[in-house]
């Protein structure tokens, strides 16, 4: 299978799960009985919760562009290497849109799993992007 072919299919399921969503939402509108509002209402959240994240992974490149981070003028380069290294866990998983650990017990798995699912998305993102993001992170 392709990167193209998961995409499609990321496509595919983000569509569906909209339409759930939109489901839920008319069934919320439409019922009377306060527990199947509440549950409803629940669902359309969570369900338009997930279609965001699966459009966010909808829009993951297929290939690398032209721009090299290598190629770039190398003080460039380390420095976006260096304020990736350097951000807050939180920082990391706030511009990934991963959840950050609410949880510790004991051994910080949920940290050490955080931060490596931060660092493949960030390095699942072009050279563009990494600069485009570096870009706008530094001008706030």
């Amino acid at each position: 299978m392709e990167l193209q072919d998961i995409k499609t299919k990321i496509g595919e399921l983000r569509n569906a799960i909209e339409t759930l969503a939109d489901e839920s939402f008319k069934l919320y509108k439409q019922t009377n009985n306060p527990h199947t509002e509440n549950v409803a209402d629940y669902l359309h959240y969570e369900l338009t919760a997930i279609a965001c994240h699966l459009s966010d992974l909808e829009e993951t490149e297929n290939e690398e562009s032209d721009i090299d981070l290598e190629a770039t003028p190398a003080e460039l380069g380390e420095e976006i290497d260096d304020w990736w290294s350097d951000l807050d866990l939180i920082d990391k998983c706030d511009l990934a849109n991963i959840p950050y650990p609410t949880t510790n017990y004991g051994r910080g798995d949920e940290y050490y799993e955080a931060e490596e699912r931060a660092n493949k998305w960030w390095h699942s993102r072009t050279a563009e992007q990494m600069i485009e993001i570096y870009t706008e992170q530094s001008e706030e």
